[in-house]
């Protein structure tokens, strides 16, 4: 894949996805929030535009072949779209819900337990 297709560098791209996923499932965990976890998994999930360096690299000419295609990449660009898509509506819904229920306060933000 060549720079103009994606402006980072694989190592750029992997520590960014490990640090956004790591990030958002710790979100995920402290606020349980379904968005996050859609997040969690949609951010790695854009690493697997490089299975053809990969498999190139394994020997695997078949595979890679297969992963180096424009079909591949254009699945890819679907699921994420997918994801991301489903991220924003969870979004929307929760903070829907959380309104409906009482849980923000007047800037969105979640109410303070006085405990």
């Amino acid at each position: 894949m060549d720079v103009t297709t994606f402006p980072l560098s694989f190592s750029c791209h992997l520590i960014f996805s490990l640090v956004a996923g790591c990030f958002f499932l710790l979100q995920y965990l402290r606020l349980r929030r379904p968005y996050q976890l859609v997040l969690t998994i949609a951010i790695p999930a854009s690493l697997l535009i490089y299975l053809g360096r990969l498999m190139e690299h394994l020997g695997q000419t078949g595979a890679a072949d297969f992963f180096n295609g424009k079909p591949w990449f254009h699945t890819i660009g679907a699921l994420e779209a997918v994801l991301l898509l489903g991220a924003l509506v969870l979004s929307i819904l929760a903070k829907v819900r959380r309104k409906k229920d009482g849980q923000d306060d007047a800037d969105g933000q979640p109410k303070e337990d006085a405990a």
